[in-house]
């Protein structure tokens, strides 16, 4: 595959998206595999809870690594650290425009999907405390991770 030139904002959607797309796919697929042989679990809400948090950890990583390597063989990379500013504010963005538009989600859907000991779609981890040291801890693992593997087109 010949590298192409692009601006900074193009490389930094594609680092952004294929991150978050391969991230969320295997988060997705991770956390249905655990939670559907983990029923028995005593406090199942806690524990599904808690090993989402470190499944989307591993899976925004791997994710990370991916878009890595598909940007470092797909564009010419002239300024690393302009891409990943660039690929964090796409993030910042993208993350607000959820965090404005999760509470009404969630008075839609509150009273279709509550159930006897439903939490509702999103409850769990806040719940527990846990949603917002994980959004840090993504946060971190994104930008470390788009600085260790985005490389300068000139760079090993």
């Amino acid at each position: 595959m010949e590298k192409k030139q692009a601006s900074g904002w193009k490389i930094a959607a594609s680092y952004w998206f294929s991150a978050f797309a391969i991230g969320s796919f295997v988060d997705t697929v991770l956390i249905a595999i655990v939670a559907a042989f983990s029923f028995n679990v005593p406090n199942y809400a806690l524990f599904i809870n808690i090993v989402n948090a470190v499944i989307g950890l591993l899976a925004i990583w791997v994710g990370a690594i991916y878009a890595g390597w598909m940007t470092n063989k797909k564009y010419i990379v002239q300024n690393r650290q302009e891409v990943v500013v660039k690929a964090f504010v796409i993030y910042t963005i993208v993350v607000m425009f959820f965090a404005l538009i999760r509470e009404p989600l969630i008075m839609y859907f509150a009273p279709i999907l509550q159930t006897p000991g439903f939490t509702g779609i999103w409850g769990g981890l806040e719940a527990f405390g846990i949603g917002t040291i994980e959004s840090g801890f993504i946060t971190l693992v994104y930008i470390f991770s788009a600085l260790k593997y985005i490389k300068n087109s000139d760079q090993k």
